[in-house]
């Protein structure tokens, strides 16, 4: 059985907590390396959007049928 999308979030943040605790960096410094990945997630997450909605867009518009009606 896969694990739960909850369960490996959890895991990650722990995981996460684990690296920041073993560099022993001053908070500053790990503060700037999370700014720095929150960043590039949130660009990645950007990216993804977009591609989704142009794939939605372009397989409704597939020969020219719905996909689907409200």
């Amino acid at each position: 059985m896969a694990k739960g999308l909850n369960l490996q979030i959890f895991e990650m943040k722990e995981k996460i907590t684990k690296v920041i605790n073993d560099s022993k960096m001053p908070i500053a410094i790990t503060q700037m390396a999370l700014f720095e990945l929150s960043s590039q997630v949130n660009a990645i997450a950007s990216q993804t959007i977009e591609a989704e909605r142009k794939a939605h867009e372009e397989g409704g518009k597939e020969d020219g049928k719905e996909i689907y009606k409200d």
